[in-house]
């Protein structure tokens, strides 16, 4: 959570932030919108029962996913899909890649299968690991190699696939898988990867044999496609 940002208390979730979050603060009456639903029940999937002090929380999820449903339709979204992708990539705008990260990890859990979920996910979990605020590196090299394997990278955008290679080899490196890397590196990587300042960074990173997160930091979001 950001200082900005926060749960409104009842039996729904609901996210407000800005002046919303502050009039709250205050006690006062705040406008609760179909938008702001949207991106509580995302923000809090996990832990649902924590904002909402529901007691039955399994009964509160069927109910929260029959409502991202009708928030679909509601805004004339193709799909559920792309109702999480342009909510998390709305959250990430105004507060960041962590917020934005926890939405598609609700995403994953909601659609396995959506490699543009997946995609955004591992990117943002990205940014989270390049930021200056401390991060458990350990079980995010974890996550991002549990997330990519099975991606169907034919659906995702062909620079996104770029970075996806590149922040996997780096997810191999540090985890000490470097059998696995060396197979996924010749197996289909080298050849997907054609940005040039990617491919020195994997090859520099192959060849490195005690390697430090901090030369291998992409520093822009230039490679991606957000």
């Amino acid at each position: 959570m950001t200082t900005e940002s926060d749960l409104a208390p009842g039996i729904l979730p609901y996210f407000v932030d800005g002046e919303d979050c502050a009039a709250l603060g205050r006690k006062e009456a705040v406008e609760l919108t179909a938008r702001t639903l949207l991106f509580g029940i995302l923000v809090s999937w996990f832990e649902v029962e924590r904002f909402t002090g529901a007691e039955d929380p399994e009964t509160l999820r069927r109910l929260l996913n029959d409502l991202l449903e009708a928030l679909r339709r509601d805004f004339g979204c193709d799909s559920l899909e792309t109702l999480i992708l342009d909510a998390a990539a709305v959250v990430r705008a105004r507060h960041g890649a962590l917020l934005a990260s926890r939405m598609l990890t609700a995403g994953n859990n909601l659609l396995p299968g959506s490699a543009r979920i997946r995609g955004d996910l591992m990117v943002d979990v990205w940014r989270v690991l390049e930021a200056t605020e401390p991060v458990d590196r350990p079980s995010a090299f974890a996550f991002l190699v549990k997330v990519y394997r099975g991606i169907d990278l034919a659906a995702v955008d062909g620079r996104v696939v770029e970075l996806l290679d590149y922040i996997y080899l780096v997810a191999l490196s540090f985890r000490g898988q470097r059998d696995e890397r060396a197979r996924f590196f010749r197996g289909g990587a080298a050849k997907r990867v054609r940005n040039a300042a990617l491919k020195r960074k994997m090859l520099a990173l192959l060849a490195d044999p005690d390697p430090d997160f901090e030369n291998y930091r992409i520093g822009s979001n230039q490679e991606d496609g957000h």
